[in-house]
């Protein structure tokens, strides 16, 4: 806590907010101390804050929020902050953080958090970090994580730590894992803790043994295992199998795998699943696939998974899908994501989907994309919006299609706006529509015009208006 809480909550609390002419929509008030002015932020204005404001935060701005006041930004605000604003968070402010938020922190912003705030984090928050964040954290960052933490950790968040991590963690932080949590590192996890270190786990006696015990096994013995069989195999085994000897499970065999056993496939092994194997996972199974194995499946596999397999997958999931993965997405794939799904791809996911899976997305699909990732369509995936697709954008998506995506709109996808979309964009927007779609306007939506949209209109875009159709401006 600074020294300094008491003297920014008490006049807070006393009186109303004045505004400070030199940020855009704050009512602040400035408490002056010995050093600096402090600008604070009133609540009802933080869940609004626009990437721009949230960018110009200074440090004092930050570091006087209140602990209540935290848990406001919303989900899609989070990513906004820059690596350096992440640091100027107080230790306080850090555990006021929820776990939707934490979960939102980028894989840019995550390894910029500081030895002071790792340690800081509670078991919830912890718990709240996806796979594919526990995986950038840098290996100077691992040895900062508490012996409280530890223990906190989810057999998803353990397989994500890679080879460069590992090394990093102490004596004392491996003896804090559980007895559960040590079973879970895979044994090529395993080969990366140094000797000092490795005696800590359970050791599987006779090894060799179960491996040449289990390659042995020809196709029909595998075939003849009982489900409950199967649910007992251990990791060291699962991992044991040959790919041909994969191959020989049958789909009900597949689906007797626990959800816990899932984790346990190589990525040699998810490589070898059949079509026939891959429709029969379950729901939970898909969702307990770590970020490897998902990375691992080649582009041939990818189309066979069902439409309710695909909506089963997780947010954390879908972001850990490659660009040639999301490439070969069928149209029915398409349509199967989710409006969580679909807000949880990445800029260069969404630059990856090809103009026939664009052409396939939905109504209520069109309108999941979130604001930010509107304005990265690329030039391809702008023209390649059906006519029919056009007017689903909302009045909130519209103004963030950029300078450079209006000048690609087509002469049907300009023809296709309605109304209430021709009064959405803004008048920063307005000057970028070019001479070859200005006379492409209808009657009805150049009525639909405000007079401050009208006004931004360029000289020479009036000019091709009534030269073209409306002699009457």
């Amino acid at each position: 806590m600074p020294n300094n809480y008491s003297l920014i909550v008490k006049p807070l609390l006393q009186e109303e907010p004045i505004i400070n002419s030199n940020i855009s929509i704050f009512k602040t008030l400035q408490v002056e101390s010995n050093t600096t002015m402090i600008s604070i932020i009133p609540s009802i204005k933080i869940s609004i804050l626009t990437d721009h404001e949230i960018k110009a935060l200074s440090k004092y701005q930050i570091q006087s929020l209140l602990p209540e006041q935290i848990p406001l930004f919303t989900a899609e605000q989070i990513p906004l902050f820059t690596t350096e604003q992440i640091q100027w968070f107080w230790l306080w402010q850090i555990q006021s953080f929820t776990s939707i938020q934490i979960a939102a922190f980028t894989l840019e912003q995550i390894p910029y958090l500081t030895y002071e705030q790792i340690p800081i984090f509670t078991s919830e928050q912890i718990l709240a970090f996806t796979p594919l964040q526990i995986s950038v954290f840098t290996p100077e960052q691992i040895p900062l994580f508490t012996t409280e933490q530890i223990p906190a950790f989810t057999p998803l968040q353990i397989s994500a730590f890679t080879k460069e991590q590992i090394p990093e963690f102490t004596e004392k932080q491996i003896a804090s894992f559980t007895s559960e949590q040590k079973q879970i590192f895979t044994l090529e996890q395993r080969k990366f803790f140094g000797r000092k270190i490795i005696s800590t786990f359970n050791k599987q006696k006779n090894n060799s043994s179960i491996i040449e015990q289990v390659v042995s096994f020809t196709a029909e013995q595998i075939q003849s295992f009982t489900l409950s069989q199967i649910q007992s195999l251990t990791r060291e085994q699962v991992v044991s199998f040959t790919e041909n000897q994969i191959k020989a499970f049958t789909p009900i065999q597949i689906q007797a795998f626990l959800p816990s056993q899932i984790p346990y496939f190589s990525e040699k092994q998810v490589v070898s699943f059949t079509e026939n194997q891959i429709k029969a996972f379950t729901p939970i199974q898909i969702q307990s696939l770590t970020p490897i194995q998902i990375r691992s499946f080649n582009v041939t596999q990818i189309p066979y998974f069902t439409f309710f397999q695909i909506q089963s997958f997780m947010p954390w999931q879908i972001q850990s899908l490659t660009k040639d993965q999301i490439s070969v997405f069928a149209e029915v794939q398409i349509q199967s994501l989710t409006m969580e799904q679909i807000q949880s791809f990445w800029s260069w996911q969404i630059q990856s989907l090809t103009p026939i899976q664009i052409r396939s997305f939905l109504p209520i699909q069109i309108k999941s994309f979130t604001l930010l990732r509107i304005s990265k369509f690329t030039k391809v995936q702008i023209e390649s919006f059906t006519s029919l697709q056009i007017p689903l954008f909302t009045e909130k998506q519209i103004p963030y299609f950029t300078a450079e995506q209006i000048p690609l709109f087509t002469t049907e996808q300009i023809q296709s706006l309605t109304p209430i979309q021709i009064r959405s964009f803004n008048v920063t927007q307005i000057p970028f529509f070019t001479a070859a779609q200005i006379p492409e306007f209808t009657l009805l939506q150049i009525q639909s015009f405000t007079p401050i949209q009208i006004q931004s209109f360029t000289t020479e875009q009036i000019k091709f208006l009534r030269y073209h159709k409306f002699s009457h401006w």
